[in-house]
């Protein structure tokens, strides 16, 4: 271990502390006996006694239900931008649990964001370090903690097995279910809901004319044409799995799927129709007047009508991928350069924003943490690059925007919230340059587009990139 002389050294708790790490190692025939939940528990006994001191002197602020606020705070000082750093550091990571800290309870990616922000220095961030300088981790914690980070992923990488929930406690992302319970008459409702034109004031544009099923869930457009010929405003997102998104649309302005129904019908730039005058349209429907009836005790409104989209929209899972299957034990569903391009991916800090069950939709981030790339984009900035801005009105939501998802990215050019990368390579160096502030060799770049690839998930049983 590179760090046991320091550790030695170190006359408060080295070694003690080198104690314990050794002991989690050298129990290595005990462990082979250990079931999971012994094993998390033995991780966390000695987290408990030697890392979480660290974080609740240094982390538990914005990582806790613990905040001790900063004298500033009750002046009015700075407060939005601390209560939002204390929202998103929850989102990311709550310490207030022992150990593994996230909702989605998977260990491996605790490790992994922990290990990765404590060698990109990135935490806590450099404006907060700069009013609270003893908040920062000493290189004596961050050793202690990063050798910890090192024999817990040990420990979890000795469990036996290859399931699903295996899987997920090994990696930070996690396979989609195989099979999602719905009620299929309430799903085919809303598929021919979903299809339908006359959503459209002038009956020419359906949900699935900017999400198409045969094309990625998406038009495959910079911007979707939608009614008398007018363009858009974003990049058209996928459909497919938006169900495990956290919030809807780009800047996430609204949390569910029943709720997004409403954002392209009242646009007059999409659908430009309202709830009166599509239910005038299709109340005497042969087919949907009956189903209503069948389906809902109170019948054909709009509160079922979004119901029966969004529970169609949740239908859309598109399990499977090469990459699903090889967390769930297979070894032979990606190839050795897919899994090149993955630890590449993981080893940059891609993980850190695109991760969970869905490889992202689960938090905002601003494009641009690295560099300026709208100066560098070449257009002007128009009201969409505000993102999240546009909701919240405050100024450190400005370019943030919802982490899109990267199921079935191969299939959902162009990409960005502006549409204005045509193709996987160029946004791989697009995310690299302005996101974590570094620039891949083409080997580099060649790997994780094929990892990308093995994203590709299956709906209905057929391979997504087949379906018409």
């Amino acid at each position: 271990m590179n760090m046991r002389k320091e550790f030695m050294n170190n006359k408060v708790g080295g070694v003690a502390l080198l104690a314990g790490l050794l002991s989690l190692v050298c129990a290595s025939p005990l462990l082979a006996q250990m079931n999971e939940a012994e094993q998390i528990e033995r991780i966390n006994k000695f987290y408990k006694k030697e890392i979480k001191p660290i974080f609740q002197k240094k982390c538990f602020d914005c990582h806790s239900n613990y905040t001790r606020y900063p004298w500033y705070y009750k002046l009015g000082l700075g407060k939005d931008i601390i209560d939002d750093d204390i929202r998103e550091g929850k989102i990311r990571m709550d310490m207030s649990r022992d150990f593994p800290f996230t909702l989605q309870g998977s260990p491996k990616r605790d490790l992994e964001l922990i290990a990765h922000v404590i060698r990109q220095d990135s935490m806590p961030p450099g404006r907060y370090k700069m009013l609270n300088w003893d908040k920062g981790l000493d290189q004596k914690e961050k050793n202690r903690i990063l050798d910890w980070v090192s024999q817990s992923t040990q420990i979890l990488d000795s469990i036996e097995g290859g399931d699903a929930v295996k899987a997920a406690a090994k990696e930070p992302i996690l396979p989609l279910p195989l099979k999602v319970d719905l009620d299929p008459a309430v799903v085919e409702l809303g598929k021919k809901l979903f299809h339908d034109p006359r959503f459209a004031r002038d009956n020419t544009v359906s949900c699935a004319r900017c999400h198409d099923l045969g094309l990625g869930g998406t038009d495959q457009q910079q911007f979707s044409i939608g009614v008398g010929g007018q363009m858009g405003d974003f990049n058209s997102p996928t459909v497919f799995n938006s169900g495990y998104n956290f919030k809807q649309f780009w800047d996430g302005r609204v949390d569910t799927l029943e709720e997004q129904v409403d954002g392209p019908m009242h646009n007059l730039k999409e659908m430009g129709t309202s709830w009166e005058d599509l239910l005038a349209k299709i109340k005497d429907d042969p087919y949907y007047q009956p189903t209503f009836v069948k389906l809902y005790s109170d019948g054909m409104n709009s509160t079922n009508i979004k119901n029966a989209i969004a529970t169609f929209e949740r239908s859309l899972v598109t399990a499977n991928s090469p990459f699903d299957k090889y967390l769930r034990g297979d070894e032979n569903a990606i190839t050795a350069e897919e899994k090149e391009g993955y630890k590449l991916f993981k080893a940059y800090g891609c993980i850190s924003c695109h991760q969970g069950i869905n490889i992202g939709g689960n938090l905002f981030e601003k494009i641009g943490v690295m560099g300026d790339y709208f100066a560098d984009r070449g257009t002007p900035i128009v009201k969409a690059d505000y993102g999240r801005f546009n909701v919240t009105g405050r100024e450190r939501d400005k370019f943030k925007f919802k982490v899109p998802t990267l199921r079935n990215i191969a299939l959902t050019q162009p990409y960005f919230h502006d549409g204005t990368v045509e193709t996987l390579e160029e946004a791989v160096n697009v995310m690299a340059k302005y996101q974590l502030g570094r620039y891949l060799s083409e080997d580099e770049v060649q790997k994780i587009v094929k990892f990308l690839h093995t994203l590709t998930g299956e709906y209905e049983g057929e391979p997504l990139d087949q379906i018409k």
